[in-house]
Formats: structure tokens, sequence, C-alpha cells
């Protein structure tokens, strides 16, 4: 009988193409905004400092570029680990408006000075007064 037996059917060729066209390939990955805000400038400062010693360095021009470029995320995104756990560049900016001076009633004294200064009240207390009896 033609038509009985077994019958071997060759798929590949009618799905591998069309299973390649539904496919789709994404690539790509996932970065916090506050990492590519700071990753942003260190690529661009360590880009110019590897430009200007380019001539100098030869081979190693990456090098500086690349210690520059670290430097700019580790200011811009790492964080103090004592304290208020600020960013480095916000303490940095606030130890250079904070100044040396430690006031005292408002009058700076030097740290590790060996003067004694001697603060007086401000206002002289009220003398208590009894009620006459009239």
């Amino acid at each position: 009988m033609p038509g009985t037996g077994v019958h071997v059917f060759d798929l590949t060729p009618l799905t591998r193409r069309l299973a390649s066209e539904r496919r789709t390939a994404v690539v790509g990955f996932d970065m916090q905004t506050q990492t590519l805000k700071a990753a942003i400038p260190a690529v661009l400062v360590g880009v110019l400092i590897g430009a200007m010693f380019s001539q100098l360095l030869g081979v190693f021009t990456m090098l500086p570029g690349a210690a520059a470029g670290g430097a700019v995320y580790w200011l811009i995104a790492g964080r103090a680990s004592t304290g208020l756990r600020v960013r480095h560049y916000q303490r940095f900016l606030d130890r250079r408006r904070v100044s040396d001076d430690i006031l005292v009633c408002w009058r700076p004294m030097a740290s590790g000075s060996s003067t004694f200064i001697r603060f007086l009240p401000g206002s002289v207390p009220l003398a208590h007064q009894e009620p006459s009896s009239v």
C-alpha cells in the first residue's frame, strides 16, 4: 500500500527563518539615574585629561584619564561613611564654608589657646522687691 508507513518531515527550513524573524534581541543595561548623572561628567573629565596627556604618555594615556574620571565619580556619587552620609563634594564645600573659629556667646574662641576669658551674663537680674503693705 502506497501511503502507509512512516513519514519524516524536516520542518527546520520552514521554522528557522520564521522563528528568527519573530525573535527580537534587546541589548541594554539598567542604570540608576544618579549613577548616570555621575558617570557623564566623570567620562568627560577622563577623556579631557586623557587627551591632554596623549602626546606625553603614549600607550599609558588612559591612566591619568581613568584616575581623573574615577576621582570625579567618587566625588559626585560617593558618600561619607560616617555622620550624615553626605556626598563627598558636599562635605568638601561645607568645610570651605565653615570658619575655623569656635563661637561661644558670639565671641570667637581660638581652639588650642591657653588664655582664659570670663563670660559675664548679658543682663542684670532684677532685684526682688517685697510688696509694700498699705
